[in-house]
């Protein structure tokens, strides 16, 4: 019995101590294509100072479906929407550096017809 497990153990060592070429298995690289995203037509700002007036109008005058107590107020705006177009990294990154902006990567005014990977700005 010990003969057969010293020959085994021998075959195994041998086998395992042999030379073998790895099977690499090239695969084709993923060849999904990226898609563009398309805008659609030009949306209206709901939140212009005219809309906002117009609404607190509604809500004032009960048009909005209650009639509500409420005093004048006078709306103004908050918030601006810039469009930026930096030259190169160095503006980008100092754009960056300002933690009080949102930055959005497509026109956030326009309907999306064809949602897409990235958008490239025609201008």
């Amino acid at each position: 019995m010990n003969k057969k497990l010293l020959w085994v153990m021998l075959s195994l060592g041998i086998y395992a101590c042999q030379d073998k070429e790895d099977s690499i298995t090239i695969s084709e690289p993923n060849q999904t294509k990226s898609k563009m995203t398309v805008l659609g037509k030009k949306l209206q700002n709901p939140f212009s100072v005219k809309n906002m007036q117009k609404a607190y109008q509604n809500i004032k005058t009960g048009k909005a479906g209650a009639r509500v107590a409420v005093e004048d107020v006078e709306i103004k705006a908050t918030h601006l929407y810039l469009k930026f177009k930096p030259q190169n990294d160095a503006e980008l990154m100092k754009l960056k550096q300002d933690t009080t902006l949102k930055f959005f990567t497509r026109p956030i005014d326009y309907e999306i017809a064809v949602a897409g990977d990235y958008y490239h700005d025609p201008s």
